[in-house]
């Protein structure tokens, strides 16, 4: 043959020291040995906020101007960091101080991604929600009818991802920002319709 061979190896998690040694079959007395170092690293980097390990933090309106965050990596040098697949200046040892400005970031979805030099990553997610407002287009405050159902329509505008809007208990249908349904009244006189708008991070608006 041309001289070349294959073993599998088993490797254990960190340093492993392989030994080859080699002899020549025709001179059992030649002997060489080769010797290299190969290092199994399966751990990935690891985010911390607020010196806490995490995965995803949600940015509401409000919130500070900036977030300040670790990227550590116990077992290998980091070798590239980029938000929203833009690269970040590259990392110079196993751990990095990051200062993100919430003004750069896009509205939803943001992923700050961590490489190690052993091509393990970790993905911090960072949701920035924007504001979004309620506005109700019927019906006007004062209405008066002779009909026990009324209907109520309005839109959202802003904030992100699904809005439940409500009116008393009941959930009214959405088409993109405009919603709308038959709400009935519960007495004869006057009646007060709660109209209530809730997205899925916890914010939560009402109008009367």
């Amino acid at each position: 043959g041309d001289g070349s061979f294959q073993y599998p190896v088993d490797l254990k998690e960190g340093v492993n020291t392989i030994s080859l040694p080699v002899r020549d079959k025709n001179n059992p007395q030649k002997r060489a040995e080769k010797t290299f170092t190969i290092v199994l690293d399966t751990q990935k980097p690891e985010f911390l906020y607020n010196r806490e390990s995490k995965s995803e933090i949600i940015l509401q309106e409000g919130g500070p101007p900036s977030l300040s965050l670790t990227v550590v990596d116990k077992t290998s040098p980091l070798s590239s960091l980029s938000l929203n697949k833009r690269d970040l200046p590259p990392p110079t040892k196993n751990k990095e101080d990051l200062v993100i400005q919430v003004a750069e970031l896009k509205d939803g979805k943001n992923e700050l991604t961590a490489v190690d030099a052993a091509g393990n990553s970790a993905v911090f997610t960072i949701m920035k929600i924007p504001p979004f407002t309620l506005e109700i287009t019927t019906p006007n405050p004062g209405t008066m009818t002779n009909q026990n159902i009324v209907p109520v329509e309005g839109k959202i505008v802003g904030g992100y991802g699904a809005v439940t809007v409500t009116a008393g208990n009941q959930e009214l249908a959405r088409s993109q920002v405009n919603f709308s349904g038959n709400v009935p009244l519960p007495k004869e006189g006057v009646n007060t319709i709660k109209i209530t708008a809730r997205d899925n991070f916890g914010k939560e608006l009402n109008k009367d």
